[in-house]
């Protein structure tokens, strides 16, 4: 029986669920995973950039996600560019996302909500809830991912969208009665290194310049990262020998370098050891060079 490939290849990570048949192994990113969760718990607002295939998805969800799960953060994943929208916002979408995945929300009948396309809608719908699982309050992470592609298919709304979102984070409010200035809510815009200048066109352009700042760039895997995403997925189908394990290891690496200009490439290095994988392991159930 073929056993499964512990590579995703081309494809993410994705946060491990209860009932996965399989639960893939992310490695490699202990210190990115533990620098972005301090970052979006000490801040309202954070953008991740990088380049094109470096894993920030894979970062987010098989890393960050549960990390922050376990202090009550509630993530909620949007892409903008894969919904029709008919009769709808970004805005209407953000808030029946966050709604799908709350069991109670708290607020008052009494008071006259904003409509959806106000500017401060998104700040008035935060100020005036609390969030439940069961008893346990909850805080909304609005994950906005690969959001280069809204400036491409939705670039009106994108440019009102991110005012929204600003009136969402400014700390320069009155709070009238029935309101709370409970921070309950955190923003994460993940966007590709390439695409960063049409973010900051928008940011400069509306003057929105408090998001200039909490970024996080991802980098690329150094050797000793890239050698735990070998060895700690692949450990039962690496050699039990220690130096040949080491040299298979240093020939993955060889090669994955020479595909990337000399620098490891974390699509480069999850594409190889998935090939490897389904050329080696199939056959001989060890992976050899």
């Amino acid at each position: 029986m073929l056993k499964q490939n512990p590579w995703r290849g081309l494809l993410a990570y994705k946060e491990p669920k209860d009932n996965d048949e399989y639960k893939y192994l992310f490695c490699g990113r202990d210190n990115a995973t533990k620098e972005l969760s301090n970052l979006i718990d000490s801040n309202l607002y954070v953008t991740l950039y990088g380049r094109t295939g470096i894993g920030k998805t894979s970062l987010l969800e098989a890393g960050v996600f549960p990390i922050l799960r376990q202090q009550n953060y509630i993530p909620v994943v949007i892409r903008f560019s894969l919904i029709d929208f008919v009769g709808q916002n970004f805005a209407d979408y953000v808030i029946e996302s966050i709604e799908q995945q709350m069991e109670r929300i708290e607020y008052n009948d009494n008071i006259s909500f904003l409509d959806s396309t106000d500017i401060n809608f998104l700040w008035e719908y935060f100020a005036t809830r609390r969030f439940y699982i069961g008893e346990q309050q909850v805080y909304p992470i609005i994950v906005l991912d690969q959001f280069e592609e809204n400036f491409t298919s939705h670039s009106v709304e994108t440019s009102y969208f991110l005012e929204q979102l600003y009136s969402l984070i400014s700390d320069n409010k009155i709070y009238p009665e029935g309101y709370h200035n409970e921070t309950n809510f955190r923003v994460v815009i993940s966007i590709r290194e390439d695409d960063l200048f049409k973010l900051e066109d928008c940011i400069d352009k509306q003057n929105l310049v408090d998001f200039k700042f909490n970024r996080y760039r991802l980098l690329q895997l150094t050797e000793t990262e890239a050698k735990e995403v070998i060895s700690i997925p692949g450990n039962e189908f690496l050699p039990n020998n220690p130096e040949n394990r080491e040299k298979v290891i240093d020939e993955i690496i060889k090669i994955v370098k020479a595909g990337s200009n000399g620098n490891v490439s974390t699509l480069i290095l999850s594409l190889v050891c998935n090939l490897l994988f389904e050329k080696s392991v199939a056959k001989k159930n060890l992976i050899y060079l």
